[in-house]
């Protein structure tokens, strides 16, 4: 039988000390997503801060493939997580080697279903497992799905940008280019990965309140990240965001 709040407390102790373990202990496994779903609600009381949006994440085939799953997943973001562009980060602050992801985040209107402004983020992702893809997709979503810190930049109007699924982001480290790729990675466009968000909250009766920012999935991904480095996505005319690294 699943424990949600005993996983969530063992996760919570990962987290605070910013070490990783290979595996819960089998009593502390979730069932299924819903127990997964319901420890990963326990985590977020034991963090920081309020709620203040949603990450996608297993937009594209690649990684639903190595989480095994044939869906998205979603975790959820607190306030502290959150950081303007342009920031510095510890690397000593993130449990695992983290994955830099360059992700279009949807900033939700006043019907709580449809985006009105974009924002540029970097998404820094820390799993709390040495290899998630070994523990399965129940464990990754107890984990908050390695949610961890998100660097935002400033808001553009939706309606200025355009086809969503063209945008481009390319992500570079001390100046060379390291990843680009184009919304269309996420599941066709950012706009259907907010769809399917709104659809799987809503059949767990939640709802996003205006203003929530929804970080929609993996434009461009980079593997690892270093103290001295300066990393930079830039998404043309949705901005640039900026994060530098230390010690």
């Amino acid at each position: 039988m699943s424990n949600p709040a005993a996983t969530a407390d063992h996760l919570a102790g990962l987290q605070r000390s910013a070490t990783t373990c290979d595996a819960l202990p089998a009593a502390l496994i979730p069932a299924d997503h819903d127990a997964a779903y319901a420890a990963q609600d326990a985590l977020i009381e034991h963090l920081d801060g309020e709620r203040v949006g949603y990450k996608i994440a297993a937009t594209g085939p690649a990684a639903q493939q190595l989480l095994g799953v044939d869906a998205p997943l979603w975790g959820q973001i607190v306030g502290p997580m959150v950081h303007d562009s342009p920031c510095t980060v510890s690397v000593a602050d993130f449990a695992s080697t983290p994955i830099v992801e360059a992700e279009i985040g949807l900033v939700i209107g006043p019907d709580g279903l449809s985006a009105v402004e974009a924002r540029p983020i970097i998404e820094l992702a820390a799993s709390r497992f040495t290899n998630m893809a070994a523990v399965g997709s129940a464990c990754t979503i107890a984990d908050n799905i390695a949610a961890t810190a998100f660097a935002v930049g400033p808001s553009v109007a939706l309606d200025s940008l355009g086809d969503l699924s063209q945008l481009t982001a390319v992500i570079t480290v001390d100046g060379q280019e390291q990843a680009r790729g184009t919304g269309k990675a996420v599941l066709g466009s950012p706009i259907n990965a907010l769809a399917w968000l709104c659809e799987e909250l809503t059949a767990r009766g939640r709802t996003l309140p205006p203003g929530s920012i929804i970080s929609s999935g993996a434009v461009a991904i980079k593997r690892g990240m270093e103290a001295g480095q300066h990393i930079v996505a830039d998404f043309g005319p949705l901005g640039q965001v900026q994060v530098s690294t230390t010690a």
